[in-house]
């Protein structure tokens, strides 16, 4: 920006345009707001939430599912916020394992999820009897959107 400043004088005093200086501080106050625009948006992917890619919730799904134990996987949900990914899921397991014997497996696919995405991964599964019947927050979600358009 200096350059461009005394670049804008040294054209006033060679050639006598006078609207150099002008011309040449509208240019610097354009790559002013386009750098300014460029920081704000990093900084709004950094501050705010957003889910995975379809593709690493898949890889997810495969990952969880590929655990021995596991019976279903539902109600995925994920976010990047800053440095760090969330993952939790709803983890169907037999229900005639003990409460030790589910939440090992809970742990392993929690470990496959953090090991499958890169830098800090927080995975929390909530395990629950497969086959069991209750409303899940992928239905609504469903609902709602077919409602929604």
């Amino acid at each position: 920006m200096n350059a461009a400043v005394l670049l804008a004088l040294g054209v006033t005093k060679w050639t006598g345009w006078t609207r150099a200086d002008p011309s040449f501080a509208l240019l610097i106050s354009c790559y002013m707001v386009w750098s300014a625009f460029a920081i704000a948006r990093d900084a709004l992917v950094q501050l705010l939430d957003r889910e995975l890619s379809t593709t690493d919730r898949s890889r997810i799904k495969e990952a969880v599912l590929a655990c021995r134990g596991v019976r279903n996987i539902h109600d995925l949900r994920t976010r990047h916020s800053g440095d760090r990914t969330f993952v939790e899921y709803h983890l169907e397991v037999d229900p005639g394992l003990s409460i030790a014997a589910g939440h090992a497996i809970g742990d392993a696919t929690e470990t496959a999820v953090q090991t499958l995405l890169p830098g800090v991964v927080e995975a929390t599964a909530h395990i629950e009897p497969y086959g069991i019947k209750d409303e899940r927050l992928d239905d609504a979600v469903r609902r709602a959107t077919v409602e929604n358009g």
